[in-house]
């Protein structure tokens, strides 16, 4: 047995705390006019995790496709607009008020792609400087 935890994931991923908050809007399955806010708890090239308030949540499952319409607050990610997902996981806990769900991403343009790279690679830049 190894001391070491072996990372699962494709790609590098960023977590942001309160301070760091990467808020945008996605559109829900079968309701692509109307787009809701949302706030990433982390990100990837592959795709994030959001938090939605309940009042704003449609009922989706797994599997179910959302657009990510746009993330704001940091121009390093504006290209990232009209991105289609698909959802993984949803955690939705009906005494909480928010819900929070998983998505990757399955229609990135190379530019897209990119930005993603260059933000996810600034941001572990930033911190390896930071415990230093």
């Amino acid at each position: 047995m190894t001391d070491s935890i072996i990372e699962k994931r494709r790609y590098t991923r960023v977590f942001f705390s309160g301070r760091e908050k990467i808020c945008g809007t996605i559109s829900m399955p079968g309701d692509t006019s109307q787009t809701y806010p949302i706030i990433v708890f982390n990100l990837s090239e592959g795709g994030l995790q959001i938090s939605l308030t309940r009042a704003d949540y449609r009922a989706s499952e797994p599997g179910d496709s959302i657009m990510l319409r746009q993330l704001t607050g940091v121009p390093l990610l504006e290209p990232v607009v009209d991105v289609p997902m698909q959802i993984k996981w949803v955690m939705d806990n009906e005494y909480l008020d928010n819900v929070i769900m998983g998505g990757v991403f399955v229609g990135l343009t190379s530019g897209q792609r990119k930005a993603l790279q260059c933000f996810v690679s600034e941001c572990l830049a930033v911190n390896m400087g930071d415990e230093g």
